[in-house]
């Protein structure tokens, strides 16, 4: 899986708790699915879907879940609903805390 454009990431804050629920927007993620003809190249983007959650504390952790995606203009045989699972720890700052924003 390579990222071939960012788009943006934003963090929920969980009320009650210091977590939160990771969204991405835009970004465009591109895969080399398994087909019945082979690989493909298959492009997907985000759209302020929800992908995971910041759990706080040190170390901190992103875990990425299933997310639903939209199929950009790439082949009919691509997957219309791959999963994408990764678990990340945070390393520096080596705490990172989800509080509140003041908008």
């Amino acid at each position: 899986m390579l990222t071939l454009e960012g788009g943006g990431l934003e963090i929920h804050w969980i009320e009650g708790t210091h977590n939160g629920l990771l969204t991405s927007s835009h970004a465009n993620i591109t895969e080399n699915c398994n087909t019945s003809f082979g690989k493909m190249h298959c492009i997907f983007v985000t759209n302020n879907e929800k992908i995971g959650t910041v759990t706080g504390g040190n170390p901190a952790s992103i875990d990425i879940e299933s997310f639903p995606v939209t199929q950009a203009s790439t082949s009919g045989l691509c997957p219309s609903a791959p999963t994408f699972d990764a678990k990340y720890e945070i390393t520096t700052p080596e705490s990172l805390y989800v509080a509140e924003g003041t908008g």
